[in-house]
């Protein structure tokens, strides 16, 4: 298996475990995630399922990666340090890199190496530039001078993408915009403040979505 499979294996896994428990945690990242955001499809007697599958992807990423529900840290933090005992070794290893660094942000694409399945991405708050191993978003032919919102971590020297959280903005983006100022501050803050534009009720991106699933 090749890092980005054994990564997303793990990620999978320790979302699937915690999907049995969310009776135990769920209702109040819930409440706050739909105050927040505002979903559309929340508002719909006949929601479009693409749409709706993406905002319970979003929220999902949110809970696990950032949601802080208690002095115990994110799920995925406490699945770490829970889990230790039954949990294989690397893969706990692999988890805690994405714990230690895992972002989402927006990147501005720098190049792409389509052969390679790579892409030089800028964060646009701070200027930091990073190559990211995904295959999909390097050979896509339409994605090139814009950005990309996502979630990256660095596992085994590796920058790859980690949530199921993809949005790629057209709008060709200038070097010298960098960096902009950051209002949210926070991983969270940042997928919170995009998944309200782009799915919000009232959201500013919300009548210009176009949404197709990643293949």
């Amino acid at each position: 298996m090749t890092i980005t499979d054994l990564v997303e294996d793990d990620i999978y896994t320790m979302a699937h475990y915690w999907n049995g428990r969310k009776r135990e945690f769920i209702e109040a990242p819930t409440e706050a995630f739909a105050q927040i955001v505002r979903p559309s499809v929340y508002f719909e007697e006949d929601p479009d399922p693409l749409l709706e599958g993406q905002v319970s992807a979003t929220f999902s990423e949110w809970v696990l990666f950032d949601c802080r529900l208690d002095e115990r840290g994110t799920l995925l933090e406490r699945y770490i340090s829970e889990q230790a005992a039954v949990v294989p070794r690397e893969r706990l290893g692999r988890l805690a890199q994405v714990a230690a660094t895992h972002v989402f942000s927006e990147f501005a694409i720098a190049s792409k190496n389509p052969a390679a399945g790579t892409l030089e991405v800028v964060d646009i708050y701070d200027g930091m530039s990073r190559e990211v191993l995904d295959v999909r978003s390097a050979r896509r032919d339409d994605w090139n001078h814009g950005t990309i919102s996502m979630r990256i971590a660095r596992v085994n020297g590796v920058w790859l993408p980690v949530g199921k959280t993809v949005m790629y903005d057209r709008c060709r983006f200038d070097p010298a915009w960098i960096p902009i100022e950051d209002e949210m501050g926070t991983s969270g803050g940042r997928l919170l403040m995009l998944a309200h534009a782009v799915f919000g009720v009232d959201g500013r991106y919300h009548g210009s979505l176009s949404l197709r699933a990643l293949e």
